[in-house]
């Protein structure tokens, strides 16, 4: 059986992310939008949600999207395909040491999280 609803993707290196990133994300397809994008702070993506499987951006997902280009492909092949797109605030992603140690300092971070984080 398909599933009808929209399909939400995260990324899990994404300390923050929470319920409130997918209240954002269906609130832009309930919206109108046929995706929304939560963006990375390095350049990448820690959320995806479409509204319909769309070939082009689900087709983008086996790529490696660790780099800095990656938002502005993934707006390039929405617009190509004619999609609206929202856009979540953007949130760190855990890549490299320094993000850890960025995260830990963040004084928005919650504390069991900075104690998970070493």
């Amino acid at each position: 059986m398909r599933h009808a609803g929209p399909l939400l993707i995260a990324a899990a290196d994404t300390p923050k992310l929470g319920a409130e990133h997918a209240a954002m994300a269906l609130g832009d397809l309930a919206d109108g939008a046929d995706a929304a994008v939560g963006p990375g702070m390095e350049g990448s993506w820690y959320l995806i949600a479409l509204a319909a499987p769309h070939r082009a951006l689900l087709d983008l997902l086996g790529e490696d999207l660790s780099g800095m280009d990656t938002m502005g492909r993934v707006f390039a092949l929405a617009h190509e395909a004619g999609l609206e797109v929202g856009m979540l605030r953007m949130e760190r992603t855990l890549r490299t040491p320094l993000d850890v140690r960025a995260v830990k300092a963040d004084p928005l971070t919650p504390e069991f999280l900075r104690r998970a984080l070493g």
